[in-house]
C-alpha cells in the first residue's frame, strides 16, 4: 500500500476512529474479561458502535482530510453524533441488545467525539510526517521545474520533485535564459549529470564543474536534472527511483514516450 496516496489519509482517520470507538465502549460498558459467556455479546455490541459512528462520520464528511477545520469539523461531529445515537439505539432495540444502556451511551459518545476532535486536529498540524510524499518525475524544462518545486516546498504540499527529464536541451536552456550547451545522450551520461541549487536569491547550473546561473530559486534542496528525456531512462527512473507521478508538460507527450508510458501507467 503506498501511503503517499492522497486517499490513504482518510483511511489513517478511519484506522484512529475505530481504535477511539473500541476505546470508549469498552470504558462505557466496563467488559468483564473474566466471564466469556458475556463477552461475546459485548464484543457485537462494540463492533456495531464502531461500524454506525464511522459511518455516520462517512457521510458527514469527516474523512475528507481538505476539510479539517475548527468549527465545521466540531459542528459536524456533533450532527454524525446525534444520528449515530438514533441509528445505534434502533439497532440495540431491533436486535435486543443490552450491554450498552442509556448511561453507557451518555459515556462512551463524549468520550469519542473529544477523541476524534483531537485526533484529527494532530493530524491536520502533522499530516506531512504522518503520511509520505509522492515523488514526482517532470517532463519539461528547467523553468517549469523551479516553479514546481517552489509550489512543493509548502508544508501541506503532499508530493515531491524528484527530478527532471528536460524536453530538449535548447528549450531547457532557453526558458532559462542561458545558452545552450551541447551533452552527450542520457545513456551515455551518468543519471543526476546535472542538479539545480538554492545560492542565495539565485539558482545555479553545475556543468562541467562550471557553476552557471538558471534563474531565482527560493527553495531550500536542490532540483536534480536527469538529462533529455529518453524512453529507456525514463522508464529506469521511474521505477528505482521511487517516482509515484509523471508530471509531463502538453507538448512532451511525443510518440516515441507514448509506449513505455502505458507500460508505466499499468505498472
Amino acid at each position: 500500500m503506498n501511503w503517499g496516496h492522497p486517499g490513504q489519509g482518510k483511511v489513517l482517520l478511519l484506522a484512529g476512529d475505530l481504535v477511539l470507538a473500541a476505546a470508549a465502549a469498552i470504558f462505557a460498558t466496563n467488559i468483564e474479561y473474566v466471564n466469556p459467556a458475556a463477552l461475546a455479546p459485548r464484543l457485537v455490541e462494540i463492533a456495531l458502535f464502531m461500524l454506525v459512528f464511522s459511518a455516520c462520520f462517512y457521510v458527514f464528511d469527516l474523512y475528507d482530510v481538505r476539510a479539517l477545520n475548527g468549527v465545521r469539523t466540531i459542528a459536524r461531529l456533533l450532527v454524525s453524533a446525534a444520528l449515530g445515537i438514533c441509528i445505534f439505539s434502533f439497532f440495540l432495540f431491533f436486535f435486543h441488545l443490552s450491554g450498552f444502556s442509556r448511561v453507557s451511551t451518555a459515556i462512551s459518545v463524549p468520550i469519542l467525539l473529544v477523541g476524534s476532535f483531537s485526533w484529527r486536529t494532530f493530524y491536520r498540524k502533522n499530516r506531512t510526517s504522518l503520511l509520505k510524499r509522492r515523488g514526482v518525475l517532470l517532463i519539461g524544462t528547467v523553468e517549469e521545474a523551479l516553479g514546481f518545486h517552489s509550489v512543493t516546498q509548502s508544508s501541506d504540499s503532499q508530493y515531491e520533485l524528484l527530478g527532471l527529464l528536460r524536453v530538449c536541451e535548447a528549450a531547457a536552456a532557453a526558458s532559462v535564459g542561458v545558452l545552450a550547451r551541447a551533452s552527450a545522450p542520457f545513456r551515455d551520461a551518468p543519471v543526476a549529470s546535472r542538479s539545480y541549487h538554492g545560492a542565495g536569491a539565485a539558482a545555479v547550473a553545475e556543468i562541467d564543474g562550471e557553476l552557471i546561473p538558471e534563474a531565482s530559486f527560493d527553495g531550500e534542496h536542490g532540483v536534480q536534472d536527469f538529462g533529455v528525456v529518453d524512453p529507456a531512462m525514463l522508464e529506469e527512473l521511474a521505477l528505482n527511483r521511487g517516482v509515484d507521478t509523471i508530471v509531463i508538460r502538453p507538448d512532451s507527450a511525443v510518440t516515441e514516450l507514448a509506449e513505455v508510458l502505458t507500460r508505466l501507467r499499468f505498472r
